[in-house]
């Protein structure tokens, strides 16, 4: 360090924010991927596995990041199923349904929210404002 540079310790730290990281999957959205696999699994003849495989493989550095958008990727599980877009929809719309929010869980980070202690951004702005089923 030259004698011009000033040091980290003596620099004044910058007020901390603290951050609050959710898992969606299986926490705040209650699991309910392997039921529809099972059943969207059958109805098109294959395994739970196949089916998982078929929606999810390659997603990693795709989509959970933000370089493929939602309508692309559910053509490459179209194409992966080997569907029409009527299946597609089908699919899409039943997924939707079963997708059901924790309300416990939600209330508490909703009481974070109002309290200033969590953006609105992220999940938070997927939480649903309607209803949950328990």
């Amino acid at each position: 360090m030259s004698v011009h540079e000033p040091s980290l310790s003596s620099a004044a730290a910058p007020p901390r924010k603290g951050a609050l990281l959710i898992d969606v999957g299986g926490v705040l959205v209650r699991e309910y991927l392997p039921g529809a696999a099972d059943h969207w699994g059958a109805r098109l003849g294959l395994s739970q596995r196949a089916f998982l495989r078929a929606m999810f493989e390659g997603n990693d550095d795709g989509v959970l990041v933000g370089r493929v958008g939602e309508d692309a990727w559910w053509r490459v599980i179209q194409e992966r199923l080997g569907v029409g877009a009527g299946p597609i929809a089908e699919i899409r719309d039943d997924l939707a349904a079963r997708e059901t929010w924790d309300p416990e869980l939600v209330a508490r980070l909703r009481a974070l929210r109002g309290a200033g202690g969590a953006g609105g951004t992220g999940a938070m702005g997927r939480v649903p404002t309607v209803p949950w089923s328990s």
